[in-house]
C-alpha cells in the first residue's frame, strides 16, 4: 500500500483546518524563523560537542574486563571526548583521537597531578581539560577529604565548600601558570545533591567565577533539574 505524501494527507484529512497552500506557506515561514534563531552548524562541530563519562577503573564491568571491545565501540560511535579519572587508558585512547577531561581530587598534590598529565600527554594521551572535584558534597564527607593537606576532615557541607573552593583556585592558578598546560580548559566542580529550591547552592554566587573556564552542573532526571529557579545565570555555582 503506497504511503501518502504529507501534502496529500493535508488535502484529504478532514481534520486539517487549512488547505495545502496555506500549510506550505506556514511551514516555509516557520522554517525561515528557525533558520534566523538557530543558524546551521557543521556536523563536525556538533560531533565535537559530545562526550561521555567512562569508568575504566571499574574492573568488574566491561570497562575493565573488555577494554578493547569498549574502546572499539567508542571509536566507532564517533564520540571524541571522555571524562574520567587519570589512567593509562587515556594514552591508548589518545592515540586513536579520543580527547579526555580528567577529574582531579586532593588525593595527590596539584603539582603531582599536573606532572602526571604532562607525562600522559607526552606518551600519547590527548588530555584537553581538567575538572575540579566530583560531587564533593557527597564524597568529601564520605571519604573525609579536605584541602589543603592537613586540614581537619569536613563535618558539614560548609566545610566541604571551603576546601573545594581553595582547591579549585589553586588548580586554576597552577594550570594557567604552566606553559605546557595553560591551554587546558579548567572546569569547575559539580555538586551531587539537589539545591535551588528550599535550599540554595552552598557555593556563594560568583565565588568561583575567576577560578574556572567553564562552570559545571550535574543534571539528573528526577533530581537537580536545571530550570529558571536558579535565576537567570547559566551556572549559579560560578556566577557565570
Amino acid at each position: 500500500m503506497p504511503v501518502p505524501s504529507f501534502a496529500s494527507f493535508a488535502m484529504h484529512n478532514k481534520f486539517a483546518p487549512m488547505n495545502t497552500r496555506h500549510l506550505l506557506l506556514l511551514l516555509a515561514a516557520m522554517s525561515g524563523l528557525a533558520r534566523a534563531e538557530m543558524p546551521a552548524a557543521p556536523a563536525e562541530q556538533f560531533m565535537d560537542s559530545i562526550g561521555v563519562c567512562t569508568h575504566w577503573s571499574y574492573s568488574d564491568t566491561p570497562y575493565g574486563m573488555e577494554f578493547d571491545r569498549v574502546a572499539a565501540m567508542l571509536v566507532q560511535s564517533g564520540i571524541r571526548h571522555i571524562r574520567d579519572g587519570l589512567s593509562d587508558r587515556m594514552i591508548e585512547l589518545g592515540k586513536v583521537g579520543i580527547r579526555a577531561t580528567v577529574v582531579l581530587e586532593p588525593t595527590r598534590s596539584i603539582e603531582d597531578w599536573l606532572g602526571a598529565i604532562r607525562k600522559a600527554n607526552a606518551a600519547g594521551a590527548r588530555i584537553v581539560a581538567v575538572e575540579g572535584p566530583n560531587e564533593p558534597d557527597l564524597f568529601w564527607l564520605e571519604y573525609a577529604r579536605n584541602y589543603p593537606p592537613g586540614t581537619p576532615a569536613p563535618t558539614n557541607v560548609t566545610d566541604v565548600i571551603e576546601g573545594v573552593t581553595r582547591f579549585q583556585r589553586d588548580l586554576f592558578a597552577a594550570v594557567k601558570a604552566d606553559p605546557a598546560l595553560r591551554s587546558l580548559t579548567v572546569i569547575g566542580p559539580a555538586l551531587g545533591r539537589t539545591y535551588g529550591y528550599d535550599v540554595r547552592s552552598p557555593f556563594r554566587e560568583g565565588s568561583l567565577a575567576d577560578a574556572v573556564d567553564w562552570g559545571n552542573f550535574h543534571h539528573y532526571p528526577g533530581g537537580n533539574p536545571f530550570t529558571n529557579r536558579f535565576t537567570n545565570k547559566i551556572c549559579p555555582e560560578t556566577g557565570a
